[in-house]
């Protein structure tokens, strides 16, 4: 059986401490939205709910991946679109999940 997903309450990245939260809701105006990356603040907001429906543990460890690519592609000026930051998340998600590489 696979262990539970245990979301660290903070990450470090090229230096700096990133702070992790999670909230109910990450967007009101916009339920679609699951998570946000924010640089200035050293802090990833994570949401618990997907148009009011709770979020799959799948989809919370790949929004943490996305925003972590997102965080990273900021910070050292990447510029990747959000197009390129979700292919990179989905295919580093899967490529995790099916090596069963600890996660």
């Amino acid at each position: 059986m696979a262990k539970r997903f245990k979301l660290p309450k903070k990450v470090r990245i090229s230096g700096h401490v990133v702070n992790i939260k999670t909230v109910d809701v990450v967007d009101e105006k916009n339920l679609g939205i699951v998570g946000r990356s924010y640089l200035a603040q050293n802090k990833i907001v994570l949401g618990k709910l997907w148009r009011g429906n709770p979020l799959a543990e799948d989809h919370l460890r790949e929004t943490f991946l996305h925003e972590l690519i997102h965080h990273v592609s900021d910070k050292h000026r990447c510029n990747l679109s959000e197009k390129q930051v979700d292919s990179v998340s989905r295919g580093l998600y899967a490529a995790i999940k099916d090596n069963n590489l600890e996660f």
